[in-house]
C-alpha cells in the first residue's frame, strides 16, 4: 500500500534492497517519489499509478527495473546505468516551459539499456527533448522497443527519443504521431552519432 512506499521513500537504508510488487498501488502523496535507488525493483506487471508529483522513481544509479508497469508519470525520473527490461508505461504527461528533456519513461538517461520496453498514451511539453521513452538519452541501448505514444514539443522531438547521444537502437519502432515546429523525427528527433538495426 501507499504507507509501505512511503516507507520505503523516506528511509535511505532501504533503497539497495530488492522490491516485489505483488499488486497495483496508487500513489497519491507528492512525496511518494523514491530518491537515490540502487537496488532491484521487480513489477510482476502490476501497475503503479502516481497521481501526483513527477515520477515513481526520482532517480537511480546502477539499479535494475524488470516487469515494471507506471501509469501517468515517468517510471524513472534521471537514471543512470540502470537497466530496464519488460517494463511499460501509460503517460499522461503535460509540461511546461523551463523543463527540458521530458520522456514517458525517462527525462534524462545516461548509460542505461532498455530491452522489450514500451511506451503509450501522451507527452506534451512546451521545451525541447520530448521523446516517447525518453527526452534525452546519451550512451543507452535500446533493444526491441516501441512506443505508440502521441508525443508533442517544440524541437528535438521523437517517437522513442527527443534527443539521441551515442545510443544504440535494435528492432525497436515508433507507431505513435509526433508533432513539432522545429527538429523533430517519428523515431528520434535529433541523433548524434549513434547505431540504428532494424528499426
Amino acid at each position: 500500500n501507499e504507507s509501505d512506499w512511503l516507507d520505503i521513500a523516506t528511509n535511505s537504508n532501504s533503497r539497495t534492497a530488492t522490491y516485489s510488487l505483488g499488486a497495483d498501488i496508487t500513489l497519491s502523496n507528492p512525496k511518494s517519489y523514491i530518491g537515490g535507488f540502487k537496488g532491484k525493483f521487480i513489477g510482476n506487471g502490476h501497475k503503479v499509478t502516481m497521481n501526483a508529483g513527477k515520477a515513481i522513481f526520482q532517480d537511480a544509479d546502477g539499479a535494475t527495473f524488470t516487469g515494471a508497469v507506471s501509469v501517468n508519470v515517468p517510471l524513472v525520473w534521471s537514471p543512470r546505468n540502470c537497466t530496464f527490461e519488460n517494463c511499460s508505461v501509460t503517460a499522461n504527461i503535460s509540461t511546461g516551459e523551463n523543463r527540458q528533456k521530458t520522456g514517458g519513461f525517462a527525462d534524462l538517461a545516461i548509460g542505461c539499456t532498455f530491452k522489450n520496453c514500451s511506451a503509450e498514451g501522451k507527452i506534451v511539453s512546451s521545451d525541447w527533448k520530448v521523446g516517447g521513452l525518453v527526452g534525452e538519452a546519451e550512451n543507452c541501448t535500446f533493444d526491441n522497443c516501441s512506443s505508440s505514444a502521441t508525443v508533442t514539443g517544440p524541437s528535438s522531438v521523437g517517437g522513442v527519443v527527443g534527443e539521441a547521444r551515442d545510443c544504440t537502437f535494435n528492432k525497436s519502432r515508433s507507431t505513435g504521431t509526433v508533432t513539432a515546429a522545429g527538429w523533430s523525427g517519428g523515431f528520434v528527433g535529433d541523433a548524434i552519432n549513434c547505431t540504428f538495426t532494424k528499426c
